[in-house]
């Protein structure tokens, strides 16, 4: 993994690391222990990071799966439904920057060698509203592009009491906008990497 300098794509710092499960200590809480390097600083050392418990009172995390809709007045434009894929975290502690994730694309073709490309997600959770910005690794191609997104956090009562995030997007450089919905997926200790989401309910596939 890379920490990078959202200004300028500058790598920061470089993590290497392991994923743990077999810990009899932590009885099965996943964990990655590793080394960490600065090129700038000229210093390493070693990490370790613990997946927290699930605590709807202190912050909502976890992998969010759904779609993004460009508004109907743009349909001549044919702007494609793109898929959300997030990892995000909203941490109910009341500070400015209080909703911080990730996610990629795997089919970035219209950018030269870089088959995936990567983006973060920061913004604030304050009084209900949920407000925050993608941003994408810089390139070329992506120099000036953000997303910003607001909406609001439903709780779906009707089977599993998972969560939903709904609202609306822009992109003030393009012009477009649109709608958004991703449900939170079960949590899970498990390790298993070749989750499958149906595309109609945004639910994992159990076998």
């Amino acid at each position: 993994m890379k920490e990078t300098n959202s200004s300028n794509s500058e790598t920061l710092f470089e993590y290497t690391g392991r994923l743990i499960t077999t810990d009899k200590q932590l009885k099965g809480v996943l964990y990655i222990k590793g080394m960490w390097k600065s090129d700038i600083l000229g210093e390493e050392g070693t990490f370790v990071i613990v997946k927290e418990e699930e605590e709807e009172a202190t912050h909502l995390s976890g992998l969010w799966v759904g779609e993004t809709v460009p508004d109907k007045a743009l349909e001549a434009f044919m702007i494609p439904v793109n898929p959300i894929r997030w990892t995000l975290s909203i941490l109910y502690n009341g500070e400015d920057r209080n909703v911080f994730g990730s996610g990629y694309f795997d089919d970035s073709a219209d950018i030269p060698n870089r088959p995936l490309l990567f983006y973060t997600l920061l913004g604030t959770f304050k009084d209900g509203e949920l407000s925050f910005v993608k941003v994408y690794e810089q390139t070329n191609e992506t120099y000036g592009y953000s997303i910003e997104y607001t909406g609001t956090i439903e709780k779906d009562t009707s089977e599993d009491d998972t969560w939903w995030l709904v609202g609306t997007w822009k992109n003030a450089l393009s012009g477009a906008f649109g709608n958004y919905r991703c449900r939170s997926q079960p949590p899970s200790n498990s390790s298993v990497t070749h989750i499958c989401i149906c595309h109609i309910c945004h639910k994992t596939i159990l076998p």
